[in-house]
């Protein structure tokens, strides 16, 4: 999902879904037809710091920080609040989809002019989510995020003869036919040795601790603990190195080609 609509459909999701995703909400404040500026949108998100951005928009109106917002902004959350407290109350009314689908209208005060290929990323992404009924399990917006990763929208007016070349995180939500990725035995440069190496992580308890170690000094032997924790990572990164090879590969439809220096694998 790398088109700027289909990111900008998924940050409003999270935003609902989750009013603690800061990173969402600033996302939506900032999408096509709103555009905070930077200056307003700072005073939003250090009104009160503490509590949700949710919260500060809802009380925009009361607050100490509402003469210094520009005109514009105020005739933006005007509108804004009211829709989005719409779609919150509305939030186990109706399945995922239609909750989403319906928000979606009215924050885009019944759209705008959507091309073709948006118009396609819409209704795929809508239906996409209708598929899950009254699932709760998008509550997770981490999850969401992830099954998105595989979430296929076709392309629109490809010449069928043309050849793409882009990395695996651009391919995320794409397909193709064929897909060909060269260069799959080469290895990773060595990641050199980080002043610090932590890990937060629940005990059997459920209570949370931290793993903490400092680099070694060039005449020490190296720290148990450092090492330790230095195999983690780098059995983590290992994992994450064939995740994205397993979302290269199911990129393609009908043909995948792995090339190596010696020839195709």
């Amino acid at each position: 999902m790398q088109h700027p609509l289909a990111q900008d459909l998924l940050s409003f999701t999270k935003a609902l879904l989750h009013l603690g995703d800061r990173i969402a909400w600033l996302s939506l404040l900032r999408m096509p037809g709103y555009s905070l500026s930077l200056k307003d949108l700072l005073l939003l998100a250090n009104d009160q710091p503490q509590l949700t951005l949710w919260h500060s928009l809802k009380n925009y109106a009361n607050s100490t920080m509402t003469p210094f917002l520009s005109e514009e902004t105020k005739e933006i959350l005007s509108y804004l609040v009211p829709c989005l407290d719409n779609a919150l109350n509305s939030r186990f009314r109706y399945p995922l989809g239609t909750w989403i689908r319906n928000a979606w209208l009215e924050f885009q005060r019944g759209g705008y002019g959507f091309n073709e290929e948006e118009t396609t990323i819409l209704n795929y992404y809508f239906n996409f989510l209708e598929q899950q009924g009254y699932s709760t399990e998008f509550y997770d917006t981490a999850l969401l995020e992830k099954r998105c990763e595989f979430f296929y929208i076709p392309l629109q007016n490809q010449d069928p003869t043309a050849v793409q070349i882009m990395t695996i995180h651009k391919a995320k939500g794409l397909e193709f036919d064929t897909v060909i990725l060269a260069g799959v035995e080469r290895n990773k440069k060595a990641d050199s040795e980080k002043l610090f190496l932590w890990e937060q992580d629940l005990s059997y308890t459920g209570k949370p601790y931290l793993i903490f170690a400092p680099i070694r000094e060039r005449t020490e032997v190296l720290d148990p603990v450092y090492r330790y924790l230095k195999t983690l990572h780098k059995k983590r990164s290992e994992f994450e190195d064939m995740r994205l090879l397993y979302v290269a590969s199911t990129r393609a439809r009908k043909r995948l080609y792995w090339l190596s220096y010696g020839g195709c694998l």
